[in-house]
């Protein structure tokens, strides 16, 4: 098992959502940042009035993240 690390996102507030993502621990936090960002920009072009996580997970993922079990599916914010 290759080793993470954790990148927390949140709402600008903190209060909206909160939620963990793992990374490569090859990556540094500004790499891990910065993909972060242009994953969140990619899907707000995309539909930027209208979003739900289901539209980031994919996106995510093929940036090379992983969604912890306990996050991952159609509900994975719907514990907060």
């Amino acid at each position: 098992m290759t080793p993470k690390k954790v990148l927390l996102l949140h709402s600008v507030d903190g209060q909206e959502y909160v939620r963990a993502l793992l990374y490569p621990s090859e990556w540094s936090e500004e790499d891990a940042d910065d993909r972060a960002v242009a994953v969140f920009a990619e899907a707000q072009l995309a539909n930027p009035d209208e979003w739900s996580w289901e539209d980031y997970e994919p996106l995510l993922e093929s940036a090379g993240f992983e969604i912890p079990l306990w996050h991952h599916g159609p509900s994975w914010d719907a514990g907060r």
